[in-house]
């Protein structure tokens, strides 16, 4: 079956590249693995052919008959990377996305496209606990002001909205706007947490930072606003 699997591969790979059918080089390169599940050159053929034809499913199987033949964390870790992006982008196979994923950052701790998979993965999957996880080490990583505010942009509205901590949201959007003070969405944020903990001092700030960012309409529907929080919660309309 080996020797047939062989020649079949060889043929197939002579007419893949004449016919230019990823999609039917794919279905045959599956069916040469179900034939000889251990035959490490139909798995590379199948991955290939799969993610030019854009078919997920047959990039997993190929992927994941690859890892067979690799036993070097080297060899093993762009595999269990391409395996766990794949998956990721199925929803019922998410689980198994964190497992690759989980397996290869443990091979290459600082990939910061597989984190980013990683926490979107525990978002559909509601795990937020191992969200802040990963969005943690995203920021040991993140060195651009832009993406760092992105993070923690994140990072305090899951802690908010999922986690009931309006403390260490509010950290996390004071951060993003130490690294941006112009950044509305962080601002907006901000004064959610003041309100979410009864501090109308620091809802009040938040509205006059926010007003200085925008139209002068909208600026003046936020002081108003101001104005009325003050002179209720703080006695002090000025």
């Amino acid at each position: 079956p080996a020797e047939a699997a062989d020649l079949r591969l060889r043929d197939w790979a002579v007419a893949e590249g004449r016919l230019k059918a990823p999609a039917r080089a794919a279905q045959i390169y599956g069916a040469l693995l179900t034939a000889s599940p251990t035959h490490r050159e139909a798995a590379e053929a199948l991955a290939r052919v799969a993610e030019v034809a854009d078919d997920v499913e047959a990039l997993v199987r190929g992927l994941g008959a690859q890892l067979m033949h690799r036993n070097a964390p080297t060899e093993r870790a762009p595999i269990l990377r391409r395996l766990g992006l794949a998956l990721a982008t199925i929803p019922e196979r998410r689980d198994e996305a964190v497992t690759a994923l989980d397996e290869a950052l443990g091979l290459v701790p600082d990939d910061p496209e597989a984190m980013d998979a990683l926490a979107r993965c525990h978002v559909a999957l509601a795990r937020w606990p191992e969200v802040i996880a990963v969005y943690r080490r995203l920021l040991a990583l993140a060195e651009e002001p832009a993406v760092r505010t992105a993070i923690l942009r994140k990072f305090g509205e899951i802690s908010r909205r999922r986690l009931g901590d309006p403390g260490t949201a509010a950290q996390a959007y004071q951060e993003a706007l130490r690294l941006d003070p112009e950044d509305r969405d962080a601002l907006v944020g901000l004064r959610a947490t003041a309100l979410d903990r009864d501090d109308w001092a620091g809802a009040v700030d938040a509205l006059r930072r926010e007003a200085a960012l925008v139209d002068q309409e909208t600026r003046a529907a936020l002081l108003a606003a101001a104005g009325v929080m003050a002179a209720d919660r703080l006695a002090n309309p000025g």
